[in-house]
């Protein structure tokens, strides 16, 4: 029984080994990443800054590997005991810093130098900044955002700290926004900045309709209604409408208003004067018509095909 259990032993291990090297004995693959930088065992008292927050990188590995190779997987702390306070203190960054999985080399680090300085670690109350992405639904406009607080304590390195009058939130994403809204965020990540307090911002964002007046020049006036027998001589044109909306809904006035003069009642040529009329499902005012009535001369059949 016991040679049976022992005999088991050796080929579960046996097997594994062989999966393993199908899997790193594959066709090699290089990809490029980017890895944080992590400042450990920082002094009591003291903040950490790096002229990096980040390195590129390199790796190479079998490619069942690499796929499913995760930002996460690799790790590059700097330990800061041995750094002097107070001074800036050049630090090359070696393969054997980052902490990767078995099987996973990395080939080149950018950059392969950083600086790092031990500070005194101070506070300071600073404002607080928006920031903002995407743009609100075509129409609306942002009429105020306001934050709560918007005055913040913040605690860091000294010579962070004493160089920033404000600190900016996390984006605020107004893309396709048509209505108010409120929201949390939290703030940018700074490299010398430990803390934030509080470390969430409430956002009240305010939007409303982005009212405008235009001009619209030589639209065309359609006479509906003629008697076949007879045609217009010179299209009809009415030299200038002033109207006042939503700005998307007045950008589309000439695509969805229909300008009109009743022309059932006409049965022969001539020249006549009527009232202009207009057809329209959209929102808006029409402030001012150039001319409330249009010349209209109408000729018959005979002097149109002439």
């Amino acid at each position: 029984m016991l040679e049976n259990r022992m005999l088991l032993r050796i080929i579960s291990v046996f097997i594994g080994i062989s999966l393993w090297l199908m899997v790193v004995s594959g066709e090699v693959k290089t990809i490029n990443m980017t890895v944080p930088i992590k400042i450990v065992n920082v002094p009591k008292g003291l903040a950490a800054v790096s002229d990096y927050y980040s390195v590129s990188i390199k790796v190479s590995g079998a490619t069942r590997l690499i796929e499913t190779l995760e930002n996460s997987d690799i790790l590059l702390n700097i330990d800061a005991t041995k750094f002097a306070v107070g001074q800036s203190s050049y630090r090359r960054i070696l393969p054997t810093d980052f902490k990767t999985p078995i099987g996973i080399k990395i080939t080149d680090i950018e950059p392969f130098e950083i600086h790092i300085t031990l500070d005194t670690l101070v506070s300071k109350d600073v404002r607080v900044t928006p920031s903002i992405i995407g743009e609100v639904t075509n129409g609306f406009v942002v009429e105020n955002i306001s934050l709560s607080p918007n005055i913040i304590n913040i605690k860091g390195a000294k010579s962070v700290v004493q160089e920033m009058d404000s600190i900016i939130t996390s984006p605020i994403n107004l893309s396709d926004r048509s209505n108010s809204f409120h929201t949390q965020v939290g703030l940018r990540d700074y490299e010398g900045i430990q803390s934030a307090n509080p470390s969430t911002i409430n956002v009240d964002v305010k939007l409303r309709e982005n009212i405008v007046k235009k001009e619209f020049f030589n639209i065309t006036v359609n006479c509906v209604g003629l008697p076949q027998e007879l045609y217009i001589k010179d299209p009809i044109v009415l030299s200038k409408v002033k109207v006042r909306g939503r700005e998307d809904i007045v950008n589309d006035f000439l695509s969805s208003v229909t300008f009109v003069v009743d022309c059932s009642n006409i049965n022969k040529a001539g020249t006549y004067i009527k009232p202009i009329a207009y057809e329209t499902d959209l929102k808006l005012d029409i402030l001012d018509i150039d001319s409330k009535d249009v010349k209209v001369e109408i000729i018959d059949e005979k002097i149109f095909r002439n």
